[in-house]
């Protein structure tokens, strides 16, 4: 699967050696885009689509962090690249899959593009599974359908396919998500959960 990606950084000698090592180091990496200025990465994000995007952290007078607020990035994955160890903590809680620090290590680099990756691949299996359970839905003439068993760190949860809205990827659990607006936790990865539809 190829990742179409984005760099972001306004030093232009770190992007073109970024560049370079994914070049060398992980063929699923399409280059998209190079940007300097948040300005800039906002109009390639929005025309272009990535699907993951290096972004640096400290760039002139602009933090990356900013760039959560100028676009609608929940369609793709972040990686943070930065020199500075201080923006590790805040990078997660804006939902960063990783956190590189400069000069890059090799061995990182290739574990944040695997890890982005996978979680591409889960999610575009998210939208089938979601795909599945509405044409399911809608061919569906008010029968009820079998209960399947979830398996949670509990035991196991019995729930209707559907009541299902959506399931997500949570690293190596998944979230069930229900008509009802609760979610169940399952100790399954998604792809195990896949497999019980």
């Amino acid at each position: 699967m190829n990742i179409k990606a984005l760099l972001i950084d306004d030093d232009y000698k770190a992007c073109a050696n970024l560049k370079i090592l994914l070049a060398e180091n992980c063929p699923e990496i399409e280059i998209i885009g190079e940007a300097y200025y948040l300005k800039d990465a906002v109009e390639i994000i929005e025309s272009s689509k990535p699907e993951l995007i290096f972004l640096d952290m400290q760039m002139q007078n602009e933090m990356g962090f900013d760039l959560f607020s100028l676009t609608d990035l929940s369609k793709c994955k972040v990686i943070i690249v930065s020199a500075f160890e201080d923006f590790a903590l805040k990078a997660f809680q804006f939902s960063a899959i990783d956190y590189i620090l400069k000069p890059i290590n090799l061995q990182n680099l290739k574990k944040a593009v695997a890890k982005a990756n996978k979680e591409l691949t889960e999610n575009n299996t998210t939208n089938t599974l979601k795909d599945l359970l509405g044409s399911l839905t809608h061919n569906s003439d008010n029968t009820s359908f079998q209960k399947i068993g979830i398996p949670t760190v509990f035991g196991s949860t019995f729930i209707e396919i559907n009541n299902v809205i959506r399931c997500e990827a949570e690293r190596n659990y998944t979230k069930i998500f229900l008509k009802d607006g609760h979610f169940i936790m399952s100790s399954k990865n998604l792809s195990e959960i896949q497999s019980l539809f």
